[in-house]
């Protein structure tokens, strides 16, 4: 997977002209699949028509390139209604708040992951006061939770909090085996703390509690009172 900022500005090469036929300006979404659907291409220089590449067009995503077959591969928006209208929609998720079903604002995202070879949006990374709350840091959301992805607010499934991955040096760890751990961690504390209290309850009774006397020892002290009486 490649985070969606790696995509900009990375140099275009047409691999039959052996020539760079420009740089990634842009990527555009397709919000109803979750899928990037073309690169807008950057071609530098004044009155350039803007290009795009359609994603089934772009041959690998490579370290340092994106290549393609050749350079017809990039055409104009016109020519593909469906694109057209997706770049009229502008879905640009970063900076985007995520809100649940029931009204929870869940954080806002700050990248989200592609899967080079399909296109596919795997998932998203966000960040917010819910999950500060929570832990120290970020949280990976599965792309399926998903049931809106708008061009002003992501809608997600009532429970999708739940399915969020902690993302710490790391560790990916989900928000409900975490509370699951902090939860059996407090009720093992309690329940050493009470054993600690019960502990020093009886030790410190003994130390208070009055000696007591066998009834041998009573007679016995009863005789020499007597004894010294007379």
């Amino acid at each position: 997977m490649r985070k969606s900022r790696k995509f900009i500005s990375m140099p275009i090469v047409s691999l039959e002209e052996g020539i760079q036929i420009g740089l990634a300006k842009n990527i555009v979404i397709d919000p109803y699949k979750m899928e990037i659907a073309a690169i807008i291409v950057d071609q530098r220089g004044w009155f350039r028509e803007q290009k795009i590449i359609p994603y089934t067009k772009v041959r690998s995503i490579g370290d340092d390139a994106i290549t393609i077959d050749q350079s017809i591969s990039m055409q104009r928006p016109i020519s593909l209604p469906h694109i057209l209208k997706l770049i009229k929609e502008n879905v640009k998720p970063l900076g985007v708040k995520v809100i649940t079903e029931n009204g929870t604002v869940l954080g806002v995202v700050d990248e989200y992951y592609i899967d080079e070879k399909t296109g596919e949006i795997k998932c998203f990374e966000i960040s917010g006061k819910f999950l500060e709350s929570l832990f120290k840091g970020k949280a990976l959301m599965p792309v399926e939770h998903i049931r809106t992805l708008g061009s002003d607010i992501i809608i997600v499934n009532e429970g999708t909090e739940e399915h969020l991955k902690k993302v710490d040096s790391g560790l990916n760890e989900t928000i409900h085996n975490l509370k699951e751990s902090t939860s059996t961690l407090w009720e093992t504390t309690k329940k050493h703390t009470g054993n600690i209290r019960q502990t020093l309850k009886t030790k410190y009774e003994k130390i208070d509690a009055p000696e007591e006397f066998s009834s041998a020892e009573a007679t016995e002290n009863f005789e020499n009172e007597e004894t010294n009486t007379k």
